[in-house]
């Protein structure tokens, strides 16, 4: 008799317990494009989570004899690179240094290039150091040499390789999981859809080209961490041409979720080309004030891109702060750019 009162007890609990999980579950939608806005909202509630954070993270580019093997680490680098990105709501610090810069650094510019129509003569590896504070940005380059101080790029520091991009969401994460809400795809693709799986939630964008080829794009959902993509399929004409994996995903402290490491391989070719992307470490919170700042070399060529009279050069190595950028810009005798109001 007690077993048997035990066993209802059991039963009514995990009755209960499953109706209060189902109640706490957001509305997914019936309708495709319900689906589609929960999905991105979703996606959206992860991302957004990551205001503050300081990240040390390493990129690799090289070749593979399959997707499965690059999955599993049988990757034959050719290009290594360390980078950092450290983030404070509207100030930012990025940076991408060549591992090795005897096997990776790009020819110095010469003036003679200009002749020849060349802005600078492209290797395998630039390294980037680039400083914002939403209304002021500097982008130092190792291959041209030079720093630009800009206004206009200030409110968006251009960042391709990040944890997040997988390297296949373009700058600023830009063509990821929420580029279906942006006027462009939605006018070019014929069919947007949003649906929800037993594992993975999928967004699939299609599209028809003008020359009849058909182009699909996936984003696969990872619905018990965050709605994190944890891979994105390209097909052309039902082929598969790209695939982005995200084989470790970490839950980070008072944030969301972060790919730890991600694989991106061209499937076309008999050596597959391959970046991976892996975080060293990973910490949400405001970055240290010596995190944000950059170096600039004896010699940078300094220039505001937009007045291109104004130019000089760093006599002695110096070291740029997010929080001195307007100082820094005012050397070229132009005002510095009011900042927006929050």
């Amino acid at each position: 008799m007690n077993k048997r009162i035990r066993t209802r007890a059991l039963l009514l609990l995990i009755l209960l317990i499953s109706r209060t999980v189902d109640a706490q579950k957001p509305a997914q939608g019936t309708t495709d494009d319900e689906r589609l806005q929960f999905l991105i909202a979703a996606y959206d509630g992860n991302r957004n989570r990551f205001t503050e954070f300081s990240a040390r993270f390493r990129v690799v580019k090289g070749s593979a004899e399959s997707d499965e093997g690059a999955i599993a680490g049988r990757i034959d680098a050719r290009v290594r690179m360390q980078g950092i990105w450290c983030v404070n709501g509207d100030q930012v610090r990025y940076e991408l240094r060549c591992e090795d810069p005897r096997d990776n650094a790009i020819p110095k510019y010469r003036p003679e290039d200009r002749k020849a129509g060349a802005k600078s003569k492209k290797g395998n590896c630039d390294s980037i150091r680039i400083l914002g504070d939403g209304a002021l940005g500097v982008n130092y380059s190792t291959g041209l040499e030079a720093a630009s101080f800009s206004a206009s790029r200030g409110a968006k520091p251009q960042i391709f390789y990040s944890p997040f991009s997988m390297a296949v969401m373009g700058y600023n994460e830009e063509y990821g999981p929420t580029a279906p809400l942006l006027p462009e795809m939605s006018r070019e693709a014929d069919s947007i859809v949003g649906d929800v799986g037993a594992t993975y939630d999928v967004i699939r964008v299609k599209r028809k080209h003008s020359t009849g080829d058909v182009s699909v794009r996936e984003w696969w959902l990872d619905p018990n961490r965050g709605y994190l993509p944890v891979e994105m399929r390209y097909y052309e004409n039902s082929a598969l041409e790209l695939r982005a994996v995200a084989t470790r995903v970490r839950k980070v402290e008072n944030a969301g979720f972060v790919p730890i490491r991600s694989v991106t391989v061209s499937m076309t070719g008999a050596l597959r080309s391959v970046t991976e992307i892996s975080v060293d470490e990973f910490v949400s919170g405001p970055p240290d004030s010596d995190d944000m700042q950059i170096s600039l070399p004896a010699g940078t060529l300094l220039f505001d891109p937009e007045k291109r009279k104004k130019r000089f050069r760093l006599r002695d190595a110096e070291v740029v702060n997010v929080a001195d950028l307007a100082e820094w810009y005012q050397r070229f005798d132009l005002p510095a750019p009011i900042r927006p109001q929050p």
